[in-house]
């Protein structure tokens, strides 16, 4: 298995967001099993309401990561293919794939936009400094906006490169007649 080191290099954004989704889930899990320090019903039941409420959340937090997390990589996958030149059909799994990531990526584009906005227009910084992993996950979503957009832009670009080198050209206009 040949691994491509300056790829995988200009992907550390990803993998940090990676890291911090699948750290998530491993929190909700640890907390979901944690013991609950609230006192046993009456009725002496071993599963509580707190209990499986928990686990909801895990199973919710867990599904949606799994969605993220393989939306992000089906994209990054389409990207390759898209750099290596090849023509991807515009499949609905792969729209809903590019569409996810931007849902989970677009919000710290537009808070990252705003907090700009507030500090040059007012001089205040709204940026939140006493929780570094949220801050570090923040600026590296924005990340995953620019690589959908090369996306779109290596396929568009590939289309018409596709379409415009089938018209053949026109060596001088005496050729037209």
């Amino acid at each position: 298995m040949n691994i491509d080191w300056k790829r995988q290099f200009t992907l550390i954004p990803v993998w940090i967001i990676v890291a911090d989704l699948l750290l998530n889930v491993a929190e909700t899990v640890k907390f979901a099993l944690s013991p609950v320090t609230s006192p046993r019903a009456s009725d002496g039941l071993q599963i509580t309401p707190e209990f499986a409420f928990d686990w909801i959340q895990v199973i919710i937090n867990g599904g949606m990561v799994l969605i993220v997390l393989s939306a992000i990589f089906a994209m990054l996958k389409m990207k390759r293919l898209s750099d290596e030149g090849m023509r991807l059909a515009p499949t609905l799994t792969r729209a809903c794939s590019v569409l996810a990531v931007l849902a989970f990526a677009m919000p710290a584009v537009w808070l990252w936009g705003w907090a700009l906005f507030d500090f040059i227009a007012h001089g205040r910084l709204t940026i939140a400094l006493n929780q570094p992993r949220s801050l570090v996950v923040a600026a590296c979503q924005p990340y995953l906006v620019f690589q959908a957009a090369l996306l779109w832009r290596g396929q568009h670009r590939l289309y018409h490169r596709k379409y415009v080198s089938n018209i053949p050209a026109l060596s001088s206009p005496m050729d037209n007649q």
